[in-house]
This record gives structure tokens, sequence and C-alpha cells, in this order.
């Protein structure tokens, strides 16, 4: 599940501000210049906040479709002062965290590193975030990452084999998209 997050930017006060329209009073706040850092941060915040609706045994809203949330009436005015929109992941707390050991070749582990850094993640924050993302039926699309890729191929290639492939296609569009 994807949150439509509109995107402002004030020059004056400097950095990025989040809003989601599905997640009354969600904001984040990013005081940075570089948009990048700003989503890593957004991301971070918004995975707090359901984790902290979790705790709190509340439910997570549901997120409407993108095309639902761009037609609402209620989110026009907000949307014509947002400077962009983007999707936000909503990572959802699955259960106790688990100390795993695994083998992976070095390119690979060399290529998720890098991925990780990018988005201000740890090793394990990426790979089990990957994991979620491609775990599921079908096409699934990581479109905050800029990529595509069939679930089936996890099921056929195996999980090593496709995360490896997965992590080359995020770099070579990374390299292809600056």
């Amino acid at each position: 599940m994807y949150y439509l997050a509109l995107v402002h930017r004030d020059p004056d006060a400097g950095g990025y501000g989040f809003t989601i329209p599905d997640i009354t009073g969600f904001t984040a706040h990013a005081d940075t210049d570089s948009l990048d850092e700003a989503v890593a941060v957004a991301r971070r915040i918004l995975a707090d906040h359901i984790a902290a609706l979790v705790d709190a045994k509340l439910p997570v809203p549901e997120a409407r479709a993108a095309e639902e949330v761009l037609l609402d009436s209620d989110v026009t005015e907000e949307l014509e002062e947002a400077m962009a929109t983007i999707l936000l992941p909503a990572i959802q707390p699955a259960g106790r965290t688990v100390r795993i050991n695994i083998s992976i070749d070095e390119n690979t582990l060399a290529l998720t590193d890098s991925a990780a850094h990018d988005r201000s993640l740890t090793r394990s924050a990426f790979i089990a975030e990957a994991c979620r993302r491609f775990a599921g039926e079908g096409e699934v699309e990581a479109k905050d990452l800029m990529f595509r890729i069939p679930a089936r191929a996890f099921r056929y290639a195996g999980f090593q084999d496709a995360f490896s492939n997965v992590c080359r296609n995020l770099s070579d569009e990374e390299r292809a998209h600056g």
C-alpha cells in the first residue's frame, strides 16, 4: 500500500514538508535542500507514525488510489500549493525483529549497501523492505525506487538471484536518472 503525499517547499524557511491527505494530521518536515534526503526522512517518519498507530491498537488508514486523492475536492487547494506529489510506502511492523544469518554474493551485498545508504536505511531495513515489496503476487511496482520487476521472478529464479537482479536494476536505473 502506498500513500499519495504532497510535497511542499518554502523557499524562506528551507527544507521540504510532506502531508498525506489520507492520514489526518500527518506532517513531516526535512530540513535539507536535497529532495532525495527529504523523501528518506518522510518515509522514516511515516513508518514511525504507522508503528505508533499499531502499538496504540489504532486503525491504520487505508490509502486511496492516487487518482482518487487527486480528484478529491477537499484536497484541491493543498494540491495546488504543493510543488509535487510522491507515493510513500505504508510499511507496517510485521512483528518482532528476528536476527538471521544469510549468504549473499559480495557484488549484491555492495549494491544492497549502496542502495540502502542512498535511502538513509540500514542494510537490514533495506532488505526487509525489499522482501515486503517483492513477496506479493503479480507485477509489483516499487514506485518510489523507479523500477519494476514481476513478482513471479522471485518464485522461479530463486530469491537470492532475483534480489541480485533487483539491486542491479536499481543501480542501473539510478545511474540512468542521475
